[in-house]
């Protein structure tokens, strides 16, 4: 079917689109902000306007990003149901409501999956998996309190397609694929967005992970 012809200029109203990607005074809990995509990502919010709250389990790399961004620095276990309670609950307490969280961490343990012990197995899926069960949650259960917000988990390529070395790491993350997906799905009634965002394959050559 033809698309009918404009029949004059076009007059409608023109938004600031500057401001439609603001983030002014809204609060952000990134997990895993004290070093790398972390800490550039802490940059990036802080850059758009959100008070960043960097968290991390060296605080001394907690605090050094969050004296560039002038943020709140937090440190814990975030495989610990406890402290992951504890850092939303400081969170909340140092900057109020809870408006949106990034998620960062993540560290491939590499090699035939032969030669994987069972506790780099388990630690595997701790590192990438099993606190996305607890940032969802807990995470989760802080911005819905705040009316809504978005939260965000990097994902990787390696979920996605086979790489060499990375079958572990792949299995945890089309895992961390699947938790994503299913949270956005229970979380969307309460105005949170649940999005993923890919480590692609050229990121992981830069780090010398895969050739």
């Amino acid at each position: 079917m033809a698309i009918p012809a404009a029949t004059g200029p076009d007059r409608s109203a023109v938004p600031d689109y500057t401001k439609l990607g603001r983030l002014d005074g809204r609060v952000f809990v990134v997990l895993g902000g004290g070093n790398g995509i972390g800490r550039q990502t802490c940059h990036a919010l802080a850059q758009a306007g959100a008070k960043i709250v960097c968290v991390d389990r060296d605080p001394e790399l907690a605090r050094m990003v969050a004296d560039e961004v002038k943020g709140t620095a937090l440190s814990g276990d975030i495989n610990k149901r406890a402290d992951v309670e504890r850092i939303f609950a400081a969170a909340e307490k140092a900057n109020g409501a809870v408006n949106g969280l990034v998620d960062i961490v993540g560290m491939p343990h590499l090699g035939p999956l032969a030669d994987l012990d069972d506790a780099k197995w388990a630690s595997q899926f701790d590192l990438v998996v099993n606190h996305a069960f607890l940032a969802t949650q807990i995470g989760g259960a802080a911005i819905a309190r705040a009316g809504g917000g978005a939260m965000t988990f990097v994902a990787s390529i390696s979920g996605l397609a086979r790489l060499p070395g990375q079958v572990a790491y792949g299995a945890a993350k089309a895992a961390l694929i699947q938790l994503v997906g299913g949270m956005s799905h229970e979380l969307g009634p309460k105005k949170i967005r649940v999005n993923r965002s890919e480590e692609h394959t050229s990121e992981l050559q830069s780090r010398g992970l895969i050739s």
